[in-house]
């Protein structure tokens, strides 16, 4: 789960960078915020890894689907936004 959540996270981005390269006449807003992408990853990162470390420790503990849902949650999230920019795009372009 930690990993498909960073997969996530790392899709919207690559999906923010490919609308801004595919459309450039549409009003930009200088791309993905480095500092709200680095909030997010840390969240991502944090739930995943504590739901993780939880869950190797005490695999009978139930607070693990939580924390790595959570992050799970949080990078699909982000992904959505990034897939609607793309189809947004797609749309205005078309």
């Amino acid at each position: 789960m930690v990993v498909l959540s960073v997969a996530l996270l790392v899709s919207r981005i690559s999906l923010s960078r490919m609308v801004k390269s595919t459309v450039p006449e549409l009003p930009s807003d200088g791309g993905p915020d480095p500092v709200g992408t680095v909030v997010t990853l840390a969240t991502v990162l944090t739930f995943s890894v504590v739901g993780a470390i939880v869950a190797s420790r005490y695999p009978r503990n139930t607070i693990r689907w939580l924390f790595c849902s959570t992050g799970l949650v949080v990078g699909l999230n982000e992904f959505a936004g990034g897939y609607a920019e793309v189809s947004g795009s797609r749309a205005v372009s078309a």
